[in-house]
């Protein structure tokens, strides 16, 4: 079985999370993946050539980081500060971070005003998903009642399909998702995009209730609601990284 072991490496500025997978093979292999960087490397003499594979993947990172803004994005730890902005087309958010002496860490939302409570012995490391999971809960909380009303308006007019429940939720994987059933999930990531790209995704969902898969008929589905369905295809592709809080 393969040791691991996580590091955080300072790459280009930024601390990045590296899986160092010791294993039985002959060469280094590495990946980016969205959780950090997948380092593979010989399990015979690891330790003593970690210098080597160091330097190897170091500078492999770097260039990769330069070449694909995206994953520089990625790995960029926003320096959440009391008076941070997020701003989504129709409201900006404000945050109050501060520690206290509670178990755990907590949110909640006034006016525009989102205060962070911290537990003080949160670990650094984390305080940064912490904030990131609560600020999108939040959020998600405050705009479910116009997103509803938005996926609702669309399906009455292009669709007419029943709608079980709709939610938004902290997920980074995708853009959203809709069951067999006609439960449809959103990324709370959508809510930072534009207008026009959030009824696209909205569109996207609500096409599954006719066909549950990807297929020609599928897209000429969308097309028929959206015609320009392709150039918000695009935003999102070149674009998506910028909606993650």
């Amino acid at each position: 079985m393969a040791k691991t072991t996580k590091e955080i490496w300072e790459v280009a500025g930024m601390d990045i999370p590296v899986f160092i997978y010791k294993e039985r093979r002959y060469n280094n292999r590495i990946s980016i993946t969205k959780k950090g960087v997948n380092l593979r490397v010989p399990k015979m003499g690891a330790d003593l050539m970690k210098g080597s594979y160091k330097k190897w993947a170091v500078s492999w990172l770097e260039t990769q980081l330069e070449e694909r803004p995206d994953l520089a994005e990625r790995f960029k730890s926003a320096h959440f500060v009391t008076g941070y902005e997020v701003e989504t087309p129709y409201r900006t958010y404000v945050l109050d971070i501060r520690r206290s002496l509670r178990a755990t860490s907590a949110g909640r939302l006034k006016g525009n005003i989102i205060y962070i409570n911290l537990n003080q012995e949160l670990a650094d490391i984390t305080v940064a998903s912490t904030i990131r999971t609560l600020v999108s809960r939040l959020i998600g909380k405050d705009q479910l009642p116009r997103v509803s009303h938005r996926i609702h308006e669309i399906n009455d007019q292009y669709f007419q399909q029943e709608i079980k429940g709709i939610r938004i939720k902290n997920n980074s994987s995708n853009w959203g998702s809709c069951s067999s059933t006609g439960n449809i999930n959103i990324s709370s990531k959508t809510l930072l995009a534009p207008i026009d790209v959030q009824d696209y995704i909205f569109v996207h969902e609500l096409a599954h209730r006719l066909e549950m898969n990807h297929s020609p008929k599928y897209w000429s589905i969308v097309a028929g609601v959206m015609p320009s369905y392709k150039k918000h295809e695009k935003w999102i592709k070149k674009n998506g990284h910028l909606c993650e809080i």
